[in-house]
């Protein structure tokens, strides 16, 4: 059998290192960052915690010199899930792919703006400005404008309030 890891963080890691010490599987590392690949091809993964596992699954960032496998675990953050399936679908096309994901149940990045007074805030620019500047696991799925930010009467911003008040917008945009 030929299982393929989409994936090699922490947990995906996790898997092919353990998936790796079975004699009838060829475990495969799907990953992007170089670096780790050529220490995996290389070194192999090590895991440490009560006792020490070795094993030396393949690895490659390049999806061509993956061949088809008959199974698949996706390991990537949440966000990323949809781009890593995207590119990997071809080794999965007669196989089965399950997911493991990574940052599910993360709370939403939703931002806050209170504009200047006198002044107005164009969510959709907004959005393109933070597009450009952020990595995509900072961007705010949603701009809330608030004429005023709650505040306590020590200054601090109410962060409480803020939670409910994005509970409410969410729960409001998945009620269609």
């Amino acid at each position: 059998m030929k299982d393929c890891i989409v994936g090699c963080g922490a947990i995906g890691s996790l898997f092919a290192a353990h998936l790796a010490t079975l004699d009838d599987v060829e475990v495969w590392a799907y990953d992007l960052d170089n670096a780790h690949v050529d220490a995996i091809n290389k070194g192999g993964l090590r895991l440490s915690v009560k006792s020490t596992l070795h094993s030396r699954p393949k690895a490659s960032n390049d999806t061509a010199a993956i061949p088809p496998c008959d199974f698949g675990i996706v390991a990537t953050k949440s966000l990323h899930t949809r781009p890593a399936m995207e590119v990997t679908a071809a080794i999965f096309r007669n196989g089965a792919v399950c997911s493991v994901q990574n940052g599910v149940g993360n709370e939403e990045i939703i931002a806050f703006v209170e504009p200047t007074p006198g002044s107005t805030i164009e969510v959709a620019e907004l959005l393109a400005l933070v597009e450009r500047q952020l990595a995509p696991y900072k961007k705010p799925q949603q701009i809330i404008v608030l004429p005023q930010l709650p505040v306590a009467p020590n200054g601090k911003i109410r962060k409480h309030d803020l939670k409910k008040r994005a509970e409410e917008s969410l729960s409001a945009a998945t009620s269609v």
